[in-house]
């Protein structure tokens, strides 16, 4: 066997403006990325509990803030699960279209025959 006699030293990097400017554009990409994405769950039946979920598994990236569903024992389960309070829960999904922005997405959950085309 031969006699390995190399040195490994640490390197230095050296950053120019230009270089620098790109670092704090990733930064600002990166931080953007790990936004949380707040949701409203619209049907809290299988479906809307699977997309839920999600929010369990991955919490830095999706959180359920709201709730809508005619059955008063899914959307009930929803708020508990997700410890939503009352004025985030739902009956029906056209209270929501009333308000502010809630949330920066809906997951539409309901049952396929239900789902309706807008133009």
């Amino acid at each position: 066997m031969g006699n390995n006699n190399t040195i490994n030293r640490p390197t230095t990097t050296i950053v120019n403006r230009e270089e620098s400017d790109n670092i704090d554009k990733m930064s600002e990409v990166e931080a953007e990325e790990t936004k949380i994405i707040t949701a409203v769950i619209v049907g809290a039946g299988n479906r809307g509990q699977m997309y839920a979920e999600f929010s369990k598994i991955h919490p830095k990236k999706f959180k359920v803030v709201a709730v809508a569903d005619p059955k008063k024992f899914a959307r009930t389960y929803i708020q508990k699960r997700y410890k939503l309070t009352d004025e985030t829960v739902f009956e029906d999904f056209n209270d929501i279209l009333k308000l502010e922005k809630l949330a920066d997405c809906v997951v539409i959950a309901t049952p396929d025959a239900l789902h309706k085309v807008c133009n």
